[in-house]
């Protein structure tokens, strides 16, 4: 997601991202992220990925394993900008459902 095409100001700033991300059952998985700058993640309140230098967007860059747990998870990701392209994506890892629907 551009940020930089959608929000102002444009450096040294942050902006916050969120989403619920609702499972059928207990999940273990990981989460692929890429991000420009700084960012910060959470998941039901806890704290999972860190990354506090200035960092140039490269798309699935990074990977977390995360446990989601059954019924509504909460993610939150907080995304620093220090200047120039602000951008951001988040995914998750679907290899692992290759013969069955997952189950969120």
């Amino acid at each position: 997601m551009r940020l930089d095409a959608q929000l102002e100001p444009k450096e040294n700033c942050h902006a916050f991202a969120m989403t619920e991300l609702v499972c059928k059952e207990n999940l273990k998985t990981n989460l692929r992220i890429g991000h420009n700058d700084a960012a910060f993640i959470w998941i039901n309140g806890d704290l999972i990925y860190e990354y506090t230098d200035v960092n140039a967007f490269k798309y699935n860059e990074f990977t977390v394993p995360v446990e989601l747990k059954k019924g509504k998870n909460i993610l939150v990701m907080m995304i620093m900008q220090a200047g120039g392209q602000w951008l951001f994506n988040l995914n998750l890892d679907a290899n692992q459902f290759e013969n069955r629907t997952p189950g969120f």
